[in-house]
């Protein structure tokens, strides 16, 4: 099973060629969807991991990019 990233690995940022320096499921521009299948795949319960999205974002509002 893999390991979870801390929150802060979540936040968006302008890295190289304007991708996140980290990616979600191989994508440097990560959308829900994929957050869902990373989540899917360490057998993350579905409304559990969109609690944990929901509370990021709402947490998240005043370092957040505009994009988002």
């Amino acid at each position: 099973m893999g390991t979870l990233s801390p929150a802060y690995d979540l936040v968006r940022s302008s890295g190289f060629n304007g991708n996140h320096t980290t990616t979600i499921a191989g994508s440097g521009l990560p959308k829900l969807r994929d957050v869902f299948n990373v989540s899917d795949q360490c057998g993350l319960d579905r409304k559990k991991t969109q609690k944990i999205f929901d509370e990021v974002f709402e947490n998240s509002a005043s370092i957040r990019l505009p994009k988002w």
